[in-house]
Parts: C-alpha cells; sequence; structure tokens
C-alpha cells in the first residue's frame, strides 16, 4: 500500500464530516428528532408518505454517503429499502432529502414506533 492517507480517517478525502441523524417515527410519519444523538442536524421534517428532509445546521461541500437504520418497534417492515431524493448541502439552507420504498420503489409510510438512524458522510473541503 503505498498512498497517503489523511490523519486518523485513513481516506482519501480531506475533511470528511459524519453527522447521524436520530428520529422517532409515529403514526402519521411524523419524526421526533432525536436531539442529543443528532448534532449537527437542525431539523427533521416528513414531506410525505416516506419522504423526509433533513435540515443541517452547516453547510458542506457535497455529501459522499447517506446509510439508513430502521429499528421497528414490532411487526414486519413496511418499508425494504431508501433512496436519496436530493443533496442540497452546499446552499444557505443545508439538506438532504430521502425517500423509504417498498419492494416495488413505491413510497412507503415507515412503521409507527420505528427508529431511524441516518449516518450522513460529509465532505468539508474542496480539496
Amino acid at each position: 500500500m503505498n498512498r497517503l492517507y489523511t490523519q486518523f480517517r485513513l481516506g482519501l478525502e480531506k475533511r470528511v464530516v459524519d453527522l447521524y441523524a436520530v428520529f422517532a417515527v409515529g403514526a402519521t410519519g411524523a419524526p421526533t428528532l432525536n436531539a442529543g444523538l443528532s448534532k449537527g442536524i437542525a431539523s427533521v421534517a416528513r414531506n410525505s408518505s416516506g419522504l423526509y428532509t433533513i435540515t443541517l445546521q452547516d453547510a458542506y461541500i457535497d455529501a459522499l454517503a447517506v446509510i439508513p437504520t430502521v429499528r421497528l418497534a414490532s411487526g414486519t417492515p413496511a418499508s425494504r429499502g431508501m433512496i436519496v431524493r436530493s443533496v442540497a448541502v452546499s446552499g444557505a439552507t443545508p439538506t438532504v432529502q430521502v425517500l423509504f420504498t417498498d419492494a416495488a420503489g413505491a413510497a412507503v409510510e415507515l412503521n409507527d414506533g420505528s427508529v431511524v438512524s441516518l449516518k450522513l458522510e460529509l465532505k468539508a473541503s474542496s480539496v
């Protein structure tokens, strides 16, 4: 291995920032942000069935990855996957929009009582 990796991260990208958005989902899909586990996240809003907008506290150069984990309270999961609908992390109101989908790819409401954890890997350097 003959590469110069960034200190502490051992990656080729400079200034990668990891943020976590953790929110509980209510009966109507309404999210409740866990502020203690969501440092750097300003808010989470439900736009429509399965579609959520995560607003960041700070702007970044770009989003490298959005990795979901959904924990069910009980039952069979309604959602089979998640797609990133839009990334606008460099503007005055930095946001990431995610959509939870069923097996056919259609938007679906998350189960009542689910807890969503999103890991956002963001780039904080233009180098």
